[in-house]
């Protein structure tokens, strides 16, 4: 389907891929190469209740993962990490709604109005293998038998609030009755375009920060502050790349700061930078240092900022506004930490779903 009716306590959508035939995840490679799934995450808007996925051999259904997608947007460990995906494996999944106390139709799009059903899969494979790995996604529509005989898994017990975003939490198996349909989530919280904070200002008083879409937030490992790298007045949208991942350049730098630090303690603003720097922020991250990481997806870059000076950066890694798949190029890169002992790691990202190592 591509509508959701209104005022409904239950409804399905389902998909199911055959690796042999449609490829997914590449798992139809020839070679019968063997993937390894270790982590899953699930997405969709607030009427979203359930996301579940399976692997479904010799007539046997193994769960990769279930979660309410209104919980921490988060990448979970699979329930079994010794389950493996294999050639003649079908993939299938299955994202459960509820409208009820809605009056219009719900189509499915990128809009908060609109609704999404997204289940990711991160899975690794030997080194001699790692040529063969190819992305593609999974949605052809699930076939009348496997939707009646889709499973009904309990969701893992979380001892969080629905639609808040937590650092910390706990998961565990918890039984719960699957014979009616799961109730209505709290609509997420965080879905705010302006915040209105400044340190020294009473409540009620408080001048406006305009934020646009936020690519990443990092917390500063020894002060405490809260970095956010946003987008400001720009909007990642449908014309915003070519086919070939190239980004549109004639729309120039963003104008307005695109970091903005803020101290947690009093919601007041610290400072912002990065005017005239990026061209669609991503990922941030702040290092032991102080130093600040960064990633844009239309450089199709990562940048190392110090403290000292953050007009320019001290190191870029990457070819300016060029995607490419070799040691030399990313192709939207979407995150970037580095570890204790210097070690720099980037999620290679939109095109090439690869992390990328280096010294």
């Amino acid at each position: 389907t591509t509508e959701l009716p209104p005022n409904k306590e239950e409804i399905n959508v389902d998909v199911a891929c055959s690796c042999a035939k449609d490829n997914p995840f590449g798992c139809g490679h020839p070679s019968n190469t063997v993937r390894h799934p270790f982590a899953f995450r699930t997405h969709a808007h607030d009427r979203a209740t359930q996301i579940s996925a399976y692997i479904i051999r010799d007539g046997k259904w193994i769960l990769i993962g279930t979660q309410s997608p209104q919980r921490p947007q988060a990448f979970y460990p699979v329930p079994d990490p010794s389950i493996t995906i294999q050639r003649d494996d079908i993939l299938t999944a299955r994202c459960s709604y509820n409208t009820t106390g809605q009056t219009r139709i719900i189509g499915f799009g990128s809009s908060r109005r609109d609704e999404m059903c997204n289940f990711y899969l991160m899975y690794y494979v030997s080194a001699k293998e790692a040529s063969q790995s190819v992305f593609r996604e999974c949605y052809r529509r699930a076939t009348p038998a496997i939707s009646r005989h889709f499973p009904h898994p309990p969701l893992p017990f979380f001892n969080g609030t629905e639609g808040h975003h937590h650092h910390h939490h706990h998961m565990e198996q918890q039984p719960v009755s699957t014979s009616a349909a799961a109730p209505t989530p709290a609509a997420p919280q965080l879905t705010m375009q302006r915040w209105t904070a400044q340190a020294g200002v009473a409540p009620g008083h408080l001048p406006d920060l305009e934020l646009g879409q936020v690519g990443g937030v990092a917390v500063h490992p020894v002060t405490g502050h809260l970095y956010i790298f946003h987008r400001a007045a720009r909007v990642w949208g449908v014309g915003s790349f070519n086919i070939e991942n190239v980004f549109d350049s004639g729309q120039g730098p963003i104008a307005e700061a695109t970091v903005v630090v803020v101290d947690p303690r009093t919601g007041g603003v610290v400072s912002s930078w990065g005017a005239g720097l990026f061209y669609m922020p991503h990922g941030i991250f702040v290092d032991g240092d102080g130093n600040i990481w960064l990633t844009d997806v239309a450089l199709h870059q990562v940048f190392k900022f110090t403290p000292d000076d953050l007009t320019k950066p001290a190191l870029v890694l990457g070819k300016r506004f060029i995607p490419y798949d070799d040691d030399n190029h990313f192709c939207k890169p979407a995150d970037v930490v580095v570890d204790g002992q210097g070690f720099i790691y980037v999620s290679d990202g939109y095109c090439n779903h690869r992390i990328m190592k280096f010294s």
